[in-house]
């Protein structure tokens, strides 16, 4: 799980940006698995974001889902950005987790594996039920975080 994010980070600290941007471009970057997680993704951006890619992370963009990407980041103290069919996590206006269908990517190794349990279903562990409907009296508690 973050394990796999801890190696690929360290590997990207190794051979740098620059080399790993290569790889990328030529189809030449190994896969590092663990379990149901893959990093197979690098996206240049400050901070780099590591993720994964494959045809199994099935994301449809309904009401529920946003409802549901939406409380995920609130309860993590992010900021939901949705571009199309792109959603961005924000952390102080830089972008920390990239999700949409068929692939997401985080700065962070925690946020790697939680986005891959919770939105994804990846892995095991115990999912967070965020699909309840929001009550109107909820709206103020949910906006001072």
């Amino acid at each position: 799980m973050s394990e796999v994010f801890e190696k690929a980070l360290k590997m990207l600290e190794e051979i740098g940006a620059e080399e790993l941007r290569g790889k990328i471009i030529s189809h030449s970057l190994p896969e590092l698995r663990e379990g149901d997680y893959i990093v197979n993704l690098f996206v240049d951006s400050s901070p780099p974001l590591l993720g994964m890619r494959s045809e199994k992370l099935k994301l449809e963009l309904t009401p529920a889902s946003i409802r549901h990407i939406m409380r995920f980041a609130n309860i993590r103290g992010l900021n939901f950005h949705r571009v199309g069919t792109d959603v961005y996590l924000l952390r102080d206006d830089a972008v920390v987790a990239w999700i949409r269908d068929g692939m997401y990517a985080a700065s962070e190794a925690k946020l790697f594996e939680e986005i891959g349990r919770e939105i994804y279903g990846l892995g095991e562990g115990r999912r967070l039920r965020f699909d309840k409907p929001v009550s109107w009296l909820d709206i103020p508690r949910l906006l001072r975080r």
